[in-house]
């Protein structure tokens, strides 16, 4: 064997076992539809299902990631409740309508996002 092939062979590992991994963010959509939060803000059944999936997006894809209050108001509308540094959306209910699904907003010191992600509430 050649003496740069064992390195070689690694670095090929190494990129097969990269490029097979699921990258979270591969499934994006290139922008966030606010038009669609907004509007699923009406919340029947089938409206909770859209805002689930943005709200999920929001989340795994980092649109909002570093943004200011204002950007966040502007692309998600009022908060509710909201605080200093956290700011949460209702969602819907969940599957057993027991509780509800909320996005959750936190925010720096400085005012920017600084965390994005889905609970129960």
């Amino acid at each position: 064997m050649a003496k740069g092939a064992p390195l070689l062979i690694a670095a090929l590992v190494a990129f097969a076992l990269l490029s097979c991994s699921e990258n979270p963010r591969s499934s994006c959509p290139p922008q966030f539809d606010s038009a669609a939060w907004k509007h699923a803000g009406d919340l029947d059944a089938e409206q909770e299902s859209v805002r689930r999936e943005l709200a999920g997006q929001l989340d795994r894809c980092g649109f909002i990631d570093g943004a200011s209050k204002e950007r966040v108001r502007r692309l998600l509308g009022e908060p509710s409740p909201e605080d200093e540094r956290s700011w949460m959306y209702y969602v819907g209910e969940t599957a057993w309508g027991i509780d509800s699904d909320w996005l959750f907003v936190e925010f720096s010191r400085k005012s920017r996002v600084e965390g994005v992600g889905v609970a129960q509430g």
